[in-house]
C-alpha cells in the first residue's frame, strides 16, 4: 500500500501540472506524514524516499503546504537516524520488533537500516539547503528543549568536589 502511495507522490514530483486545483494536497501530504510515522520502517521507507524527492522538486518543494510540514519532517527524520543495528535484539521498541519480524537476516537488516538512515539524511539535507527559514524555528526549539533537559536524570553540577 505504501509503495502505491509513493508512486502517486512520484507522479506529482515528475509532472509540472498544477495539481492544487484537482487534488487535495493538504490531505494527501498529511496521509504521507501518517505513513512516514508508522513504526514499521519497511512500511514507511517508500514514502520517506518520496519525501526526499518531493522536497527537492522545484514545483512541489516550494509549496506553502510543504513548508508547513518541515517541522514534522525534521522531527521524524532526526528521530529515525538511530543506529537500529546497535539496539538489542530483544528490545521492546516497536520499530525493533517490526524490524525483527519484517527482515529475516541480520545482514539484510543492517543494509536496510543503512538505506533508511541515508533517506532520512537526504530529507534533512534538502530541508536545510532549500527550506532553511522554515527549518530554523524547529531546530531552535529542539536545541532549547535539549538544553532544558541537559541534567534530566542527573544530579545538577554544583562545582564542589566530593
Amino acid at each position: 500500500m505504501s509503495q502505491l502511495i509513493s508512486y502517486i507522490a512520484g507522479f506529482l514530483e515528475e509532472k509540472s501540472v498544477d495539481f492544487t486545483k484537482s487534488i487535495d494536497l493538504p490531505s494527501f501530504f498529511s496521509f504521507l506524514i501518517s505513513i512516514l510515522q508508522n513504526p514499521s520502517l519497511v512500511v514507511s521507507i517508500p514514502v520517506l524516499h518520496s519525501w526526499s524527492r518531493l522536497l527537492a522538486s522545484s514545483h512541489i518543494g516550494g509549496l506553502d503546504i510543504v513548508n508547513n510540514l518541515i517541522g514534522q519532517l525534521l522531527q521524524i527524520c532526526s528521530q529515525r537516524l538511530v543506529r537500529y543495528e546497535a539496539l538489542p535484539e530483544d528490545s521492546d521498541d516497536p520499530t525493533m520488533v517490526f524490524l525483527s519480524e519484517d527482515i529475516d537476516t541480520i545482514p539484510e537488516r543492517h543494509a536496510f537500516v543503512g538505506n533508511y538512515r541515508r533517506y532520512c539524511s537526504q530529507v534533512i539535507e534538502v530541508i536545510v539547503q532549500k527550506h532553511a527559514l522554515e527549518a530554523i524555528p524547529h531546530i531552535l526549539t529542539e536545541v532549547d528543549s535539549a538544553l532544558d533537559n541537559v541534567y534530566a536524570g542527573n544530579a545538577p553540577f554544583n562545582g564542589k568536589k566530593t
